[in-house]
């Protein structure tokens, strides 16, 4: 809803951004559900979402445009930062998409789905290459390597993936020296 909006006669009145191509949601979905299990254990929650993590994955996948492991962003708004514009590799998504493809691949292990183990440890490991070798800049990632005036910028939430990762004992989307830096 809106702040200024009637919730009881206007269910929703957002309609700022299309939320279809968003990169972040997909990966924070799949991170969510690996968290929920991670923290009560119940693996017949885990099982009841598995497929539905999949298709997520599935289509997230989607927006790798050059199939080198890493979804990238596109120029729009295209995440949960409203007015935030991104292209290319970003620290934000691209660490979310590292630890989900991370996430997917510990959940398949628990459901004995073995091929989507490896593919999806595979997949982290191509996109974790790519994230460090696009935008680590020696001392911190850089927020996207579009080579805009903004993309050499630090963002609040660069590593969340990094600190998903930490808290659901999950490979982080850097090497540990990075992550402890972030």
């Amino acid at each position: 809803g809106s702040p200024s909006g009637e919730p009881w006669h206007r269910c929703n009145d957002y309609c700022f951004q299309d939320t279809s191509k968003w990169k972040d949601l997909g990966p924070k979905f799949v991170l969510q559900c690996w968290r929920d299990y991670h923290m009560t254990g119940d693996e017949n929650f885990l099982r009841a979402v598995y497929d539905i993590m999949a298709v997520v994955m599935d289509t997230t996948e989607e927006f790798d445009r050059d199939r080198d492991g890493m979804i990238e962003n596109e120029g729009f708004p295209d995440q949960t930062y409203d007015i935030w514009l991104a292209s290319g590799v970003s620290a934000y998504t691209g660490g979310l998409w590292v630890a989900s493809c991370e996430a997917m691949s510990a959940a398949a292990g628990i459901v004995g789905d073995r091929n989507t183990v490896q593919y999806y440890h595979r997949l982290a490991q191509r996109a974790q290459e790519v994230l460090v070798s696009c935008l680590w800049n020696g001392q911190y990632l850089d927020y996207d390597n579009s080579g805009a005036p903004h993309s050499t910028s630090i963002m609040a939430d660069m590593c969340a993936g990094c600190w998903y990762a930490l808290m659901c004992d999950l490979p982080t989307p850097l090497p540990l020296d990075m992550t402890l830096i972030c």
